[in-house]
């Protein structure tokens, strides 16, 4: 074979290898293994190979997460069909957090149909866009309307606006619509709250605004919380050390 030849076939195997890689992304593409871990209503862990652990998000769907009501019944939905069971996984895409997102079937069954037609998920429709996203409506529809799972609540939350207020700010209002005085709110137990105490840093509540959860200044030694996740702290905190080693100059943001 001529060096013309061989480059012309090198060129005519990478063109066929990038359309199957098109296409395998196009229309998904499976491999089998064995249900080893259910983390919740919508992501388990599968073992590929017998060696390879592989988290898997089910494609397409929402399930209440572990807080939220239904969340446990919603878990315990999806163990009992994917458990301990050779399942094969259609892949779809991989999310911002390094998982597959999949379809998952057992015996053919499609998982992430089921749980929706369980009721106990919800379609997450931002982010299903596949041509069987149609018929999945339909299933959610008619889990609402026969109340089953989750649908069982008046007015369930949905899980991504749930993760969403978990980790928003501090209510502006009580539950009677009256304002709160964020000062006299108590914040919960912090990691490290006795190392602001050394350093005399006051720590206090404050009503969020968009994008704001948390600020630290410099002059008052003062960190104002409009959140009460744990990161938002330490992320303040941080600030505060900064300041002690090198102190914070003119131009720097204190939040």
């Amino acid at each position: 074979m001529n060096f013309r030849n061989w480059i012309r076939n090198i060129v005519v195997l990478a063109a066929v290898s990038l359309l199957l890689a098109i296409l395998q992304v196009e229309m998904g593409w499976a491999w089998t293994g064995r249900a080893v871990g259910v983390a919740d209503g919508d992501t388990i862990t599968i073992l590929r190979d017998r060696r390879d652990q592989v988290k898997i998000r089910l494609y397409g769907i929402d399930a209440p997460e572990s807080g939220q009501p239904f969340g446990k019944a919603a878990k315990q939905s999806l163990s009992s069909m994917v458990y301990g069971q050779s399942v094969e996984v259609e892949v779809m895409d991989t999310d911002r957090y390094g998982r597959t997102v999949a379809r998952v079937f057992v015996d053919g069954d499609d998982v992430n149909a089921a749980q929706l037609r369980s009721g106990y998920a919800w379609l997450y429709r931002q982010y299903c866009k596949d041509w069987v996203c149609g018929e999945w409506t339909e299933l959610e529809a008619t889990a609402r309307s026969s109340r089953v799972g989750l649908w069982a609540d008046q007015n369930p939350t949905p899980p991504w606006q749930w993760r969403r207020d978990k980790k928003a700010v501090f209510r502006a209002e009580d539950t009677d619509g009256q304002p709160l005085e964020y000062e006299t709110i108590p914040l919960p137990k912090l990691p490290f709250m006795e190392v602001a105490e050394q350093w005399g840093i006051k720590v206090t509540s404050i009503p969020g605004g968009a994008g704001l959860y948390g600020s630290y200044n410099a002059r008052a030694r003062h960190i104002r919380l409009a959140s009460p996740e744990e990161m938002v702290f330490l992320h303040e905190l941080a600030h505060a050390a900064h300041d002690r080693i090198r102190p914070l100059k003119g131009g720097q943001r204190w939040d």
